[in-house]
């Protein structure tokens, strides 16, 4: 049975990426639709949506004048995905570094029920997930982090800091009562703490990340020692 599906994509300064990924998801069949929340940068990112939005009537374009950052986006595209009664959100990347392909898998798994869980991420250290062209350091940094974040929350969960992921409207209804301060990864620890606490059903589904070929990253050290400090908290409030 299809289902109606909102993919949420946070974009800032990713005009030669979105050129590429918007064109293919909003030409999937059966149709989703797509909300982008875009953080103004000059780039020409916002002049292409707005042409795009004129081509296509499953794209909707939430524009925002300053960078206000990944994780308010994400929060933003949930709430509306939930308030707008969807059956499914899915939440990915808008740099190429998640896949179309594994997209469509997501996408097929939900519309043909081959999934009885509330949320389902996309996973590089699952069983057959892999990353592609990513250089040492960040794997490294990406594999600790994802062993202090389960220490931290305490789940069995393999990809903690997954941006990759799908949300049943009834698990948002519940995930969305919780409150969200991190930003980055730091967002995506608190998410996953809202599931687990609530003893919601998670599906881990492998997928391959592969490194950006078109822009800069926006990883940088802000980031990695907020997430850190939301890992510690989020540790010492298990024994509160």
């Amino acid at each position: 049975m299809q289902k109606k599906i909102l993919v949420v994509l946070p974009t800032y300064s990713e005009r030669e990426n979105i050129s590429i990924l918007l064109p293919l998801i909003l030409g999937m069949s059966p149709p989703v639709s797509v909300l982008c929340v875009n953080d103004y940068a000059d780039d020409g990112s916002e002049e292409l949506l707005q042409t795009l939005r004129e081509k296509y009537s499953n794209l909707l374009v939430k524009s925002r004048k300053s960078k206000e950052g990944v994780a308010s986006a994400l929060l933003l595209g949930m709430q509306y995905g939930n308030a707008m009664k969807y059956d499914w959100v899915i939440c990915m990347d808008a740099d190429l570094s998640h896949t179309f392909q594994d997209l469509v898998t997501i996408v097929n798994c939900v519309n043909k029920d081959q999934t009885k869980e509330q949320i389902i991420i996309g996973s590089r250290y699952t069983l057959g997930g892999s990353v592609q062209n990513v250089p040492c350091y960040r794997k490294v940094i990406s594999q600790y982090g994802n062993f202090f974040g389960r220490l931290a929350i305490g789940c069995q969960i393999k990809d903690v800091t997954s941006g990759f992921r799908a949300y049943s409207v009834s698990a948002l209804s519940e995930i969305l009562q919780g409150s969200f301060s991190g930003k980055g990864y730091g967002f995506q620890l608190q998410i996953i703490k809202e599931l687990v606490v609530r003893k919601l059903a998670v599906n881990e589904i492998p997928i391959t990340y592969v490194n950006r070929i078109h822009g800069k990253s926006k990883l940088s050290a802000k980031i990695l020692l907020e997430t850190f400090w939301t890992a510690v908290t989020l540790f010492v409030k298990r024994f509160i």
